[in-house]
């Protein structure tokens, strides 16, 4: 299931590539975003392929797709930014707000790219198109948190204490496997941050992404 999940987050980075080809594809700044996200795409598989080869049980290669060890440390302001540079064609689109500069962190930017786009596709699918999905960054001197909020159709306490964040209790029937979630909250905790919601039935849901801070700073 977790590798149906992320052969699935790479299908629908290269459908929206070939949605989008026809239109863009004198754009050089779409040409160079293709690459870079082939590139990604075939990495990735690579990965997963190792994954595959070098697990020697099924335990091993559980955790190895939840916490691929490839941390590194990122700048969030840089990363978001390019982050949401990215062809997106669902509605409403996602507003902006970029953060200070500086803020480090020291995680995977594929798990993290795929934590963000899982939560802000499903705000998107979750508020109707005239509604609004919002990203902006807080931090303390120990933590920084990636807020996603939007205005779409809530969740009540019980969902999110009884079935959000367990895995195959997908709220899209064939169309997910209702793992996205779970997977963001476990990679999350097991780099020492978490995932915290707020919600409620016709008020929107607040999503907050706590990394914590890498120990290097800028000079």
């Amino acid at each position: 299931a977790f590798l149906l999940h992320d052969l699935k987050t790479l299908v629908a980075q290269l459908d929206l590539i070939l949605g989008n080809a026809q239109t863009h594809k004198h754009n050089p700044n779409f040409i160079d975003d293709l690459f870079e996200t082939l590139k990604h795409s075939n990495q990735k598989l690579h990965n997963m392929i190792q994954q595959l080869q070098t697990s020697s049980s099924n335990q091993t290669l559980l955790e190895g797709f939840q916490n691929p060890p490839q941390a590194s440390n990122l700048d969030l302001a840089d990363f978001l930014a390019k982050l949401m540079e990215k062809p997106n064609t669902l509605l409403p689109a996602p507003s902006f707000e970029l953060p200070t500069p500086g803020l480090l962190v020291t995680i995977d930017p594929n798990k993290l790219e795929q934590c963000i786009i899982h939560l802000i596709r499903n705000a998107q699918q979750a508020t109707p198109d005239n509604g609004s999905v919002r990203l902006f960054v807080t931090h303390t001197i120990n933590s920084i948190c990636l807020h996603i909020q939007d205005s779409g159709s809530g969740m009540n306490q019980t969902f999110i204490d009884d079935q959000l964040f367990q895995p195959f209790n997908s709220t899209k029937g064939l169309s997910g496997m209702g793992i996205g979630a779970y997977q963001a909250r476990n990679y999350l905790r097991a780099i020492g941050g978490d995932l915290i919601v707020q919600s409620q039935p016709n008020k929107g849901s607040h999503f907050q992404l706590f990394f914590p801070r890498s120990l290097e700073t800028y000079t």
